[in-house]
């Protein structure tokens, strides 16, 4: 007997659910098996198993029903290996395959669920179709609905058995297996993390991703797409070509925000790519294509079109044919050109002739078929043939035929020195470098086509013929898996003329609203005010309902605070401008500020968490004024930095151009420049406040503060809470941010807390000490709001108080005279006195200030400058 026939009777007899999979394979020969992990299996289908599938690989439905949960280590490095068993519990039964182990441990109260922890891709730009960086499996939990290769079956890669260091279906096995603990995933990851593995948020128990129908379609396709490919080279059969996409469809394809994943879908379009190569375009395809396809499968998904002319000719059935047909159709004859011409066709995908049998080949069609051809003009048409339309001697055919093949799976674009391509939901940026590899591929055989340089110039003709513009629309809002939300948070459908390069992996569900009370009031004669109206309208919750991780941590940061509620607001403000790509209208960037371990770091790690990697830089502002590194902020939505440098200065002008989204000149390095408007929103973190030789107030009003006081005890401390929110919380905290959106665009600023305020005046003392000066040293008052009006002041005078106001604040710098009037030019268009310059009867100049004086010795006036 077979694998399944010998062996499944063992397995039910111990109570676990054996299921037959494909002979060879690790995929279920049944498409409701699923069902077994909670349903046991009966004897009816026992004996008709036992007897169709006998033959074929044994697996088992995981789940209640055989009590069996498996830890499947999918590395074979010792030291993650040693971790990891470490922090397991015992178990007697491993299972080893092509790499890795797999452990047993009972389902115990079947509160197990599957999860996967793995760790992130180093390599840039290798992105998964949730956007995020592609992640390699560490180790994951199965459980119900999921199902694990039994030995002795054979894998389908090694070709040898599956083995195991004793029988799962002993008794005395299954006796001694144990209970997870129910937390061990939070205890996996923790174990992980502390030996310094960077972890994929993907894969958590309780995160859920989402992805646009749109997107996920598109990269059914791809995937199709390759897979087809594979199978016309010989790298694949059809039958793995198609465990591919399944195997795609359960490990990479998050949840579809609108639909469920149409596995058949992908597995159609697999049969239409091949059947319009093989049909349309006349390849050939390769010995073994369809092995272990039956004949209901090839009618089924229109496979049964393929017959013997679509494998690949040798030379001797080559010859036979234009032979016969010379035989059959005299010369000159239309019949005897149509041979020559499918002839032909059947040569530019033969893969079996030989650098000889081409030449002998066309010889004889040249000779015996005398139709005037030569042997120039039969390679002309042969290489028109293997060009699939193009003899490849003009760059310009090759761009228009590369830029065919790849919108096949979406509309191209070239902006900022890349490629891009609609994905169905927003705009992806393509590789460079993969785009040269498909030119090589495919037109390398080509005269314009052989080299690098060749590759690069091809790139350069498909640039100008494609659309140089992503955003079509002035529309500006959130790109969600569900929906693009707009300004005013009306859902609507993707569309590319919205000009997107994200999709966030989760959706828009609206959060319940708060509500606020707002009072009207009519002045008194005796100069009070009376109550005239009062009304609830709704408002925006202070903390997400639906968040209480999230609440409970904000809580931790800034409950004790007096400022707390502005805080809270103004962070929610924040993190909806954000996701709207709105922070350089509002023209602020956002710094966490205090000591160590107070929980900044997370919560920058919760916004880095809820947005996809490929819109995220990390550029700090000392950096600038660099000639490449600001050129990392396009195309990007949020640039998060973990520390502001406690030694470096940030350029000013280079500060306020990018926050404020100006048109700035950048470059990639060995790349041309090129223009852009930065649309990104600015997060920082600091133990001080930032540092610049740049005293204008204009640096000072582009910062909000959100500032810590608090360090958090080591018995409240959550390791990595912020991932851990995120996971859980982020399409609530999302959904809460947004609702501020409408307000925070009609007041033109965000909610400023007295403690953003209060800080912000340090700023200015340290790094502007005339604004110190005038603002904050009790001495200088504005002329027009005194009862007295009084000559305009000599700047000399002026400058002495200032210069020994300076020496006496700490931490103000003292500037020179001419400075001190550069500054106070800036501050009295901004505050409302005149700096006014005559002619000094030695022929020097004379300054003074009007609508400004001193406060004189002994005087008190609560009529100070503010």
């Amino acid at each position: 007997m077979g694998i399944f026939g010998a062996n499944a009777q063992k397995y039910w007899d111990a109570g676990l659910q054996a299921i037959p999979l494909y002979k060879g394979q690790k995929r279920p020969a049944l498409k409701d098996w699923a069902k077994y992990a909670e349903e046991p299996i009966s004897a009816q289908d026992k004996a008709h198993w036992t007897f169709v599938f006998q033959d074929n690989n044994i697996g088992l439905a995981l789940g209640p029903v055989s009590d069996i949960v498996i830890i499947d280590i999918d590395t074979d490095d010792i030291a993650i290996n040693k971790i990891i068993r470490d922090v397991l519990p015992p178990t007697p039964w491993e299972r080893r395959g092509a790499k890795g182990s797999c452990l047993a441990f009972r389902c115990g109260n079947g509160n197990n669920k599957t999860f996967q922890i793995k760790d992130i891709s180093s390599k840039p730009g290798d992105l998964d179709v949730g956007g995020n960086p592609k992640a390699g499996m560490i180790v994951e939990l199965l459980a119900a609905g999921r199902q694990m290769v039994l030995p002795p079956s054979i894998h389908p890669d090694t070709h040898l058995p599956y083995t195991s260091n004793c029988d799962l279906y002993d008794p005395a096995v299954l006796a001694q297996l144990r209970v997870l603990p129910p937390d061990i995933e939070a205890i996996l990851r923790s174990a992980l993390r502390v030996a310094g593995i960077k972890l994929s948020l993907t894969g958590h128990t309780k995160l859920t991703e989402w992805v646009s129908p749109g997107s996920r379609d598109i990269k059914m396709i791809q995937m199709a797409g390759f897979n087809a490919s594979c199978v016309l080279k010989g790298e694949l059969s059809f039958r793995r070509a198609i465990d591919n996409m399944l195997a795609w469809c359960s490990s990479q394809v998050a949840k579809v925000a609108g639909d469920d994943v149409d596995v058949e879908k992908g597995v159609a379009s697999i049969a239409k790519f091949l059947i319009n190569d093989v049909i349309t375009r006349n390849r050939s395809l390769p010995k073994g294509w369809d092995d272990d396809l039956t004949d209901q499968e090839k009618v089924d998904l229109g496979l049964d079109k393929f017959d013997d002319i679509h494998t690949p000719w040798d030379f001797d059935r080559l010859k036979d044919y234009i032979k016969g047909e010379f035989m059959i159709h005299d010369v000159g004859t239309e019949g005897r050109r149509n041979a020559v011409a499918y002839t032909l066709a059947r040569m530019a995908t033969a893969t079996a002739l030989s650098e000889l049998d081409e030449p002998r080949l066309l010889n004889y069609i040249v000779a015996a078929g005398q139709l005037g051809d030569t042997i120039g003009s039969l390679r002309k048409e042969l290489k028109k043939l293997r060009g699939q339309g193009i003899i490849g001697d003009d760059q310009t055919q090759i761009a228009k035929a590369v830029i065919t093949d790849l919108e096949e799976f979406g509309t191209l674009r070239f902006v900022g020195n890349y490629f891009w391509q609609w994905q169905g939901s927003h705009w992806e940026q393509l590789d460079n470098s993969a785009i040269s590899k498909h030119i090589s591929n495919k037109y390398g055989h080509m005269q314009m086509a052989k080299k690098a340089g060749d590759h690069a110039g091809v790139m350069r003709v498909m640039s100008y013929q494609v659309g140089n513009v992503l955003k079509e629309s002035g529309e500006i809002g959130v790109n969600f898996a569900n929906g693009f939300l707009d300004k005013d948070l009306i859902l609507r459908q993707h569309d590319p003329m919205y000009g997107c390069t994200y999709t966030l992996p989760y959706r828009y569900v609206p959060q319940p609203w708060g509500t606020r009370t707002t009072e009207t009031h009519e002045a008194t004669p005796d100069g009070g005010k009376k109550l005239t109206s009062s009304k609830e309208e709704p408002w925006p919750e202070i903390l997400p309902s639906g968040a209480p991780m999230f609440s409970k941590f904000i809580k931790s940061c800034w409950g004790k605070d007096p400022d707390f509620v502005d805080k809270v607001r103004g962070l929610q403000e924040a993190i909806g401008v954000t996701l709207f790509g709105y922070g350089p209208v509002m023209q602020r960037a956002f710094c966490l500020i205090g000591p160590p371990k107070s929980g900044k770091s997370q919560l920058i790690k919760l916004i880095e968490n809820m947005l996809p990697k490929q819109i995220q830089s990390a550029v700090t502002p000392e950096s600038w004024g660099d000639k490449f590194l600001p050129a990392e902020l396009h195309g990007k939505l949020v640039n998060l930095c973990g520390e502001l440098s406690d030694r470096k200065n940030i350029d000013g002008k280079k500060f306020k151009e990018i926050i404020s989204g100006d048109t700035i000149t950048v470059q990639f390095k060995h790349q041309q420049p090129f223009r852009f408007e930065p649309v990104a929103t600015h997060w920082f973190s600091s133990n001080h406040t930032p540092k610049t030789d740049d005293t204008s107030e204009g640096f000072n009003r582009r910062w909000l503060l959100f500032v810590y006081n608090h360090i958090t005890s080591d018995e409240d401390k959550v390791l990595d809470i912020g991932t851990i929110i995120a996971v859980e919380e982020r399409e609530v905290i999302a959904s809460w941010a947004v609702q501020t959106f409408p307000a925070v665009v009609k007041a033109k600023d965000y909610t400023l807390s007295a403690s953003h305020i209060e800080r912000i005046a340090e700023v200015a003392k340290s790094n502007n000490s005339v604004l110190h000066f005038v603002r904050d040293s009790k001495v200088v008052l504005l002329q027009n709001s005194l009862m007295q009006t009084s000559e305009p002041i000599h700047e000399d005078v002026l400058y002495n108080a200032y210069y020994t106001f300076a020496i006496a604040a700490g931490g103000a710098r003292a500037v020179s005279q001419l400075t001190f009037r550069q500054k106070m030019r800036e501050l009295g268009e901004l505050i409302g006195f005149d700096l006014i310059i005559r002619q000094s009867p030695h022929g020097g100049q004379d300054c003074f200030y009007r609508n400004l004086t001193l406060v004189k010795k002994g005087s008190v006036s609560p009529n100070r400058l503010n």
